[in-house]
């Protein structure tokens, strides 16, 4: 018998888990109940991109599990399709609106991704000590923090190309220089990429600019939310840097077009 909770299932890239986390843990603050995480089952098939648990790197706290079937019988099943939300046992994303009104009373498993602040940001007071940066940088990585720090307009720029097909035109990267440097003097930026070798270097022509790549994902990730402002790639990494940028004045430009569906907050711009 699992004991009264949210249970997830976490998977996917660092942006992908961290929207799993977030939705999850703001289900239990909300209900003050115990939250349960799946740390590895959700990454055992995952032979393609070979990713694995990663929010070790941050203040996390959860209880362990290991996913088990919540619809072991047919009327749950049909329950979890058709029945009314508080009779559920599983809350599929496609399915459920919001997690708002959603009364735990028993084990309760999320299935999704749950790309949007709107199934956590009323819990972010507790969230953002639950997201809050704990692993400790190489030397490399402490450097480049330092510059980052020292400069008062860093923009980090976020390319994500190796084997993506939603791979974004160097027209909006073209498009979002020139709108950062209507805003911001001397604007010098950071550029992120998976895959530095495939950028073309000429759309950085005219730009004081520099190329970060510590070989670390993880802490490619703190930099990125380390600067002062943020272009980002179509990607939930790119997102969740930009959402855990501490900077009261930053300016967030995104694309238009994600090739998956995303909520952006309201007071980033899309171009």
């Amino acid at each position: 018998m699992l004991e009264e909770g949210v249970y997830v299932c976490i998977a996917g890239g660092l942006g992908n888990q961290l929207f799993m986390y977030a939705a999850g843990k703001a289900l239990a603050y909300r209900n003050n109940t115990k939250f349960f995480l799946d740390t590895e089952s959700g990454f055992r098939d995952d032979l393609r991109y070979q990713r694995k648990y990663s929010l070790d790197i941050f203040n996390v706290n959860f209880k362990h599990f290991t996913m088990c079937n919540f619809e072991d019988t047919r009327a749950k099943r049909l329950i979890n399709k058709i029945g009314p939300l508080q009779c559920r046992n599983v809350l599929l994303e496609k399915k459920v609106k919001s997690l708002q009104n959603v009364h735990i009373d028993k084990a309760v498993q999320l299935k999704g991704y749950w790309q949007s602040e709107d199934y956590f940001k009323d819990q972010w007071s507790h969230l953002s000590r639950d997201l809050e940066y704990v692993m400790h940088l190489s030397t490399k990585s402490a450097k480049i923090l330092d510059k980052i720090k020292l400069s008062k307009t860093s923009v980090a720029v976020h390319f994500r190309t190796m084997d993506y097909r939603h791979a974004l035109p160097a027209d909006y990267y073209s498009r979002a220089f020139e709108h950062l440097n209507n805003y911001i003097a001397e604007a010098h930026y950071m550029i992120f990429a998976d895959s530095p070798g495939s950028i073309n270097p000429d759309l950085f022509s005219g730009l004081n600019y520099t190329t970060v790549h510590t070989g670390d994902d993880r802490e490619d990730f703190f930099l990125m939310s380390s600067c002062q402002h943020q272009i980002l790639a179509n990607s939930t990494y790119s997102w969740w840097a930009a959402y855990l940028n501490k900077n009261a004045g930053k300016i967030i430009v995104n694309p238009k077009r994600w090739g998956f569906n995303i909520k952006m907050p309201r007071s980033w711009l899309s171009i």
